[in-house]
């Protein structure tokens, strides 16, 4: 009825508008409207009849794009004629509309009349109409609520449309009352574009378009940085003087978390040993905010493969480098394991190089010591490494006042005692030693060789010395020993094996050949009253640095010894020898008998072999 009303005041207004445009009536007065009005007539006659073709003339209507509201929408035409009267509803022309109730393009038919013949169309558009405020009222992490304003127009639904996959998707509907929309199970941190549309549904059953809304881009929260963790490769490193940087994952409420997509990664304290960490960030686009650590433990190194060199009174450690160390410090104590266990370590050694010796040590002790090594960043003392305990020991002395042999004196000879096929070595015995190792230079490999292990039990108390028969040699030969001392009990489980000391300087010692001799006892008796008795002895196996002493011993005899004192000695290296003998001119007188001793001069001395008392001599 109202749009009845409306065309009716159209038409009206559109009569006054033609007669005043027809009359030219520029003042708009009623008694000039009225006139014109009586002056107008209405043709009636039929086409073809001298009728104007007006199918050219120019259509224009008020407004060209109508939002729907659900009536049929019914522009009112306005027609201007070729000389720009304007022909009237009903008297010059009718009207029909089509499509002019959804939005969409609709067209007013125009069909002339009177004496205007011919038709047209003009099309004009129905809009959409506008849904207004739609916006999220309700936002999380994985859900939001969208509403808009209740539009008072004919509609059966509403549809939300969600831009997915590159495309809009119709996702929900509800009824036209319906004001709001909920959504579940959406990422994190992700936008979300959504409009709502409204539809009209037809008598065929298909639904059209007939309101929209604007778009309305909604982002969802981001999870905390506590909903996700970090799981590391490894946890635990040996310092080595490089960064570490172990692999991970990002695991987000049982997701892996993209590493390309939501988060950025950093290390720090991840060179020297102590705890470093791994910080995740995340980024903006991440389906998490904040950050997130994870820590790891570097430990420092171990120091290994420590060598050593050991005296008497010193311990030289030579040790690998630690990349990166400006200071190796030594850790231990001033007294050896027999010393109370409870002693506390302190520093006894530093070095900025590899090599660390402590002296003033025990000869022939044991020690404990851990070693470390440092460096300094930041202003903070680092310890990069550190080795387990470990026990040293110091060797045992060096062996000193080393002798060829016992001495004895032959008239006015100082002679070294030995034998044809052994010598006997000595030395100064050593404090704390377990025993004694015997060398002999070999002159054909040019090296000392080890012959004979011995604890040195054989001491004399007349010389101070503890001596060591070396058998199995040759006769009349020369060799060089050595002797060291060694240590092999020891306090420390971990001290194992024989330790032996720095060797004696080198001893000479010689066997004496084998004894070849024989004598004649010569008296002469052609001249009784100058009786001259003399021994004459044959010697073999002599040589410039090889003889005999020849001794005439004094026999004296009583009723209950026989006693042998030397009266005359003769060292000689001839063949033969001459010993005179003095008279006997009583039978109390002594006798005199003829023994002979093997020697041979070696490294400056004289070495003699045991007296022999053979009657006349050996020698074939």
């Amino acid at each position: 009825m109202g749009k009845q009303l409306t065309r009716m005041l159209a038409l009206v207004l559109s009569v006054v508008m033609i007669l005043c445009s027809n009359v030219g009536l520029g003042d708009g007065s009623v008694v000039h409207a009225e006139m014109a009005m009586q002056s107008v007539s209405v043709e009636t006659a039929t086409p073809g009849d001298g009728r104007i073709d007006a199918s050219q003339f120019k259509v224009s209507i008020g407004n060209e794009s109508i939002p729907y509201d659900g009536e049929e929408m019914n522009p009112w035409p306005r027609i201007k004629d070729a000389s720009g009267r304007y022909l009237m509803e009903d008297v010059d022309y009718t009207v029909s509309y089509t499509n002019n109730i959804y939005p969409g393009t609709a067209k007013i038919h125009i069909t002339y009349i009177g004496r205007y013949k011919g038709s047209t169309e003009k099309t004009f558009k129905i809009t959409q109409a506008r849904i207004d405020n739609l916006k999220s009222t309700y936002v999380d992490e994985t859900s939001l609520v969208i509403e808009w304003d209740y539009l008072d127009v004919v509609m059966d639904r509403y549809v939300v449309m969600q831009y997915k996959n590159g495309k809009w998707q119709a996702v929900r509907t509800c009824i036209s009352g319906g004001t709001a929309m909920d959504f579940a199970k959406l990422t994190p941190n992700t936008v979300y574009r959504y409009y709502v549309k409204g539809q009209r549904k037809l008598a065929s059953g298909r639904y059209v378009d007939v309101a929209k809304s604007s778009v309305a881009a909604v982002r969802t929260k981001p999870y905390s940085a506590d909903y996700t963790q970090i799981r590391l490769s490894r946890k635990t490193y040996v310092y080595d003087g490089t960064a570490k940087k172990p692999s991970f994952k990002v695991i987000g409420n049982g997701v892996i978390v993209d590493p390309k997509k939501e988060y950025t990664y950093s290390y720090a304290n991840n060179i020297y040993p102590g705890t470093a960490t791994l910080k995740v960030k995340y980024t903006g686009n991440s389906r998490f905010k904040g950050t997130r650590t994870e820590k790891f433990k570097i430990v420092p190194a171990k120091i290994s493969e420590i060598k050593t060199k050991r005296t008497s009174n010193s311990i030289t450690l030579t040790f690998p480098a630690v990349k990166g160390a400006t200071e190796y410090r030594l850790y231990g104590t001033d007294h050896d394991l027999d010393y109370p266990r409870s002693e506390k370590y302190k520093v006894v050694g530093t070095s900025k190089t590899t090599t660390i010796t402590i002296k003033n040590r025990k000869q022939g002790s044991e020690y404990r010591f851990y070693l470390k090594a440092y460096a300094v960043k930041n202003g903070k003392e680092i310890m990069l490494a550190k080795s387990e305990e470990f026990v040293e020991r110091t060797t045992p002395a060096k062996v000193t006042g080393a002798v060829s042999g016992r001495t004895e004196k032959t008239g006015n000879y100082t002679a070294v005692r030995t034998g044809t096929n052994y010598v006997e070595i000595g030395c100064t015995p050593v404090s704390g030693a377990d025993g004694y190792c015997i060398y002999r230079y070999d002159a054909k490999s040019k090296k000392w060789i080890k012959i004979l292990v011995d604890e040195g039990d054989n001491y004399d108390k007349k010389t101070r010395k503890v001596y060591f028969m070396v058998e199995k040699l040759k006769p009349g030969t020369g060799y060089m020993f050595r002797i060291a001392a060694y240590k092999s009990r020891w306090t420390s489980p971990d001290s194992k094996g024989i330790l032996i000391g720095p060797a004696s300087q080198t001893i000479a010692a010689a066997t004496v050949p084998k004894t070849q001799y024989k004598y004649t006892y010569v008296e002469n008796t052609q001249n009784p009253s100058q009786i001259k008795l003399y021994y004459n002895v044959k010697l073999g196996g002599c040589s410039k640095n090889k003889g005999y002493f020849v001794i005439l011993n004094k026999v004296t005899t009583d009723s209950q010894s026989t006693v042998y004192k030397p009266y005359k000695v003769i060292k000689t290296n001839k063949s033969t020898v001459k010993v005179d003998v003095p008279m006997r001119t009583s039978p109390n007188d002594p006798f005199y008998l003829i023994t002979v001793k093997p020697y041979i001069v070696y490294g400056g001395k004289i070495f003699v072999g045991a007296e022999n008392f053979s009657n006349g001599g050996n020698m074939k």
